[in-house]
This record gives structure tokens, C-alpha cells and sequence, in this order.
């Protein structure tokens, strides 16, 4: 199956679970009215308010995440049945004993449709109060990755679920701390330096210019002055 076949269908997918979820009101017998549309009595006046439903392709390609009631769950596009996507209310209790977050915020982190899952959906990643944690769906462990008062940024998983695949200090704490599991040498050429090595080189340019107080010499016309190397007598 191509790449465009499966996008086609998971369109057409999409589209039959949307018309299934309409308002029953396409589903009766009789036609609408006037009095149907305009009746000042609400309970014969029907209510074409709301807003549409937000939905998300889980990673199966086959099902999608909705919120119903405030839960997490899992459509089937064709049948429009759902089920559990997981035990959010297992999750929402370690978020409140491990991480101490309230009740409220837990259920909502726990049944959110932006949940940070791995590619196989047995792990969470989850960015709170500037910290990272990582909670395992079948063991219900929820651990904590990091401890500091920096903000956590772009958090994510490695393509294969089960690694850290970078790391970065903020430039406040250091000019330049990027760890990495991959390998950027492997995608440089001597004229096209992958972007972690020019970078880095950059950084290093510039911490220079800031710690040595020369940033006013390099943007003005002023000649810099360096010192002549040490000549090596015949000696040595």
C-alpha cells in the first residue's frame, strides 16, 4: 500500500467518523421546519451550537484519540466504537503521589490529547513544573529524568522509544552543551559541516569575543593588535 493510498484512507476515515457524529436530528424521519428551526420553545427548537470535536490519529494509523466525557479515548473510525486509549486514571494517580501534582491538573495531564507518548505507546513523557517525567504504562512507575529550576524545552522520544536522543543546557548555564546519541560527523563534508559542528564552532567564536572583551574590536574598524609568537631558538 502507497504512502498517498494510506493518507487517502485514513481521509476517508475521518470523514465517515465525522458524519456518524452528527446531530441526531439528520437522523430522523421527518424533514425540518420552521418550528423546528425558530420555535421560541427550547424544547422543540433545535440547537445547532456546540463546537466541532477535537481529534487526534493514534499511532496505529487505524484509530484516533478523542476526550468523550473527559477521558481519553480510542475510535474506531469505521464503527465509531470506543474504548479506553489506557488506564489514565492509574496515570493520574501517580502523577498525584510521585510528582504531587493536584487532582484535577492530573486527570487533565493524564486524559490530554497532546500526551508525549513513545512510538509503541507503552511510555509517557511528561514536561511539568520544569522538569521532566517518564511513566511506564505497564508497570505504572513514573520517574523523574531532571531536577533544576530551567525550563525544559522540546522534550521528545528517540525513534526507537527507548533513549534520551539529546540533551542541551541552557546558554546561561553554558556556552555550548549539546549531548547526542546520533552521529552528526557521519553527515559532514569538509565544505558542509553538519549544524551541531558549525554551531558549536560558532558558540565558541563568540564566547571567545565575550570572556577576551574584543566584541567592540571585531565590529569596529579598529586593526586588533596580536601578539607575535615566541621564536624558537636554535636550542630547542
Amino acid at each position: 500500500m502507497t504512502i498517498r493510498t494510506i493518507e487517502m484512507t485514513k481521509i476517508i476515515f475521518l470523514v465517515l467518523t465525522l458524519l456518524t457524529s452528527l446531530s441526531p436530528v439528520f437522523a430522523q424521519d421527518k424533514l425540518l421546519t420552521l418550528d423546528d428551526i425558530f420555535s421560541p420553545d427550547p424544547a422543540k427548537r433545535v440547537a445547532f451550537g456546540g463546537a466541532p470535536a477535537r481529534l487526534s490519529w493514534a499511532a496505529d494509523g487505524r484509530s484516533f484519540k478523542e476526550v468523550r466525557a473527559g477521558k481519553l479515548m480510542r475510535v474506531d473510525p469505521v464503527t465509531g466504537d470506543a474504548t479506553m486509549y489506557f488506564d489514565s486514571d492509574r496515570f493520574a494517580g501517580a502523577l498525584q503521589t510521585a510528582a504531587g501534582i493536584s487532582q484535577a491538573e492530573a486527570t487533565r495531564i493524564a486524559n490530554s490529547l497532546t500526551t508525549n507518548f513513545n512510538n509503541t505507546e507503552t511510555a509517557i513523557l511528561v514536561n511539568h513544573g520544569n522538569d521532566l517525567w517518564w511513566y511506564g504504562i505497564n508497570s505504572g512507575e513514573l520517574k523523574r529524568l531532571t531536577n533544576n529550576k530551567d525550563e525544559e524545552k522540546e522534550q521528545d522520544f528517540s525513534p526507537d522509544g527507548k533513549f534520551v536522543e539529546m540533551v542541551e543546557l541552557p546558554r546561561d548555564k553554558h556556552p555550548y552543551f549539546i549531548a547526542c546519541q546520533f552521529h552528526p560527523e557521519y553527515k559532514s563534508k569538509p565544505l558542509d559541516a553538519h549544524p551541531l559542528f558549525t554551531s558549536f564552532v560558532k558558540a565558541a567564536w563568540e564566547n571567545r569575543l565575550k570572556s577576551e572583551n574584543l566584541e567592540h574590536d571585531v565590529t569596529s574598524d579598529k586593526q586588533v593588535e596580536l601578539p607575535e609568537r615566541a621564536s624558537i631558538s636554535s636550542e630547542d
